[in-house]
């Protein structure tokens, strides 16, 4: 059961949506600093051994390990992001009128330093997996990487809907740097390859 492709689907889903909804729910829930981020040092934890144990393990479970891994790594990054411990230099809304050239450094300014942590954990996860057995955690790690970037963007240039409402009062900010948009050139492209 283990091995079957829909099973494994169904657990990723569960897993990453239980887990998204966890993390907000603990961010919202108006925790002063450090509570969230000690709360999810245990995460942190099994991220960490479970992805160097999992690399060795090319079965079936070691797939999971890997998987599960890498997502508690992802996640606890994604907790101090939320909790706005890992944002950027500018905590600040974006001023009305700037140019797209202005909005986009002030926008990364917001976000660099969780930006620069993610490529610098994946750039050990890269390193660390050289020639390992089972490399899903690096892959899991990833695909969530080029999905947060590909999110990033379509933020930036424009969709249609986004819920600003689920952000946490730390980042408050963000949405002033969203644009809404029928459409951009980069979101079917994103949808595609994702």
């Amino acid at each position: 059961m283990l091995a079957s492709p829909w099973f494994a689907a169904l657990v990723a889903l569960f897993v990453w949506w239980f887990s998204t909804g966890a993390i907000l729910w603990l961010v919202n829930r108006k925790v002063t600093y450090p509570g969230p981020l000690v709360l999810g040092a245990p995460m942190l934890a099994f991220g960490i051994m479970g992805y160097g144990a999992a690399l060795t393990d090319a079965s079936v479970a070691g797939a999971y390990l890997g998987f599960l891994a890498a997502l508690a790594l992802w996640g606890w990054i994604e907790l101090a992001f939320l909790a706005g411990r890992i944002t950027g230099p500018n905590r600040a809304p974006c001023p009305p009128g700037v140019s797209e050239g202005t909005r986009f450094s002030k926008a990364w300014a917001t976000i660099a330093h969780h930006e620069l942590l993610l490529a610098g954990v994946l750039a050990v996860l890269i390193f660390w997996s050289e020639g390992a057995d089972n490399r899903v955690g690096l892959w899991t790690f990833g695909v969530l990487f080029l999905a947060r970037i590909s999110a990033k963007l379509n933020l930036f240039l424009g969709v249609p809907r986004f819920h600003a409402e689920f952000l946490p009062p730390a980042l408050s900010h963000l949405p002033s740097y969203f644009k809404r948009a029928r459409m951009n050139a980069l979101f079917p492209i994103s949808m595609v390859l994702l």
